[in-house]
């Protein structure tokens, strides 16, 4: 356990010294922002023990960390703890809620979030923009994923697609997370 918080901590000091901002304004780039960031998120999951949630967007990506204010009311800023084991806010508690943690900001007008889909989904898939696009993927403290239309709400697919693409789609990438490891991977093409 000590292992994973050594390693959660580097990379989070790593990542924060690199920035977050996307250098290459290019979809292969982009997929691997975002394969990092779903990584990043599902590490620090696992060394907190407490649900973190990746929201994607067509330009940005927002990490959440369930929090507990207690004893004092949502929202508590910095105050508070991190929900531990496998519990979610709970929407009844006036002390407890999500607390942002990161916000990657993609380049505008060149390379977008495309779409994203429940499911691992196979190589060839006809995919369509979807400019309001608002995904969650829900990452529980052992590593796995739960995907959700809002922040919060899991459901028990089998993982998720997302999909990237420069504007004219000449380059496209889908990243496939998975269920049960929570793991990440960019692949070539829809």
């Amino acid at each position: 356990m000590i292992v994973v918080l050594i390693v959660a901590s580097l990379s989070a000091i790593v990542y924060g010294l690199v920035g977050t901002s996307v250098g290459g304004a290019n979809a292969e780039h982009v997929a691997n922002d975002l394969t990092t960031t779903m990584n990043f998120a599902r590490m620090r999951a696992v060394s907190t023990r407490s649900y973190h949630a990746v929201e994607v967007q067509p330009s940005t990506l927002t990490i959440w960390q369930a929090w507990d204010c207690r004893p004092a009311a949502w929202p508590c800023g910095t105050n508070g703890k991190a929900l531990s084991s496998l519990q979610l806010p709970n929407a009844v508690s006036p002390a407890q809620g999500w607390r942002q943690v990161q916000v990657v900001t993609l380049p505008s007008n060149k390379v977008t979030v495309w779409n994203a889909s429940s499911g691992v989904v196979a190589a060839g898939a006809t995919v369509t923009a979807n400019t309001s696009l608002d995904y969650f993927v829900n990452f529980a403290a052992d590593g796995s994923t739960r995907n959700g239309t809002a922040l919060g709400t899991i459901s028990n697919t089998a993982g998720s697609t997302i999909y990237v693409s420069d504007v004219g789609k000449y380059k496209q990438w889908r990243i496939y997370v998975y269920q049960a490891t929570g793991s990440s991977y960019a692949r070539n093409g829809f």
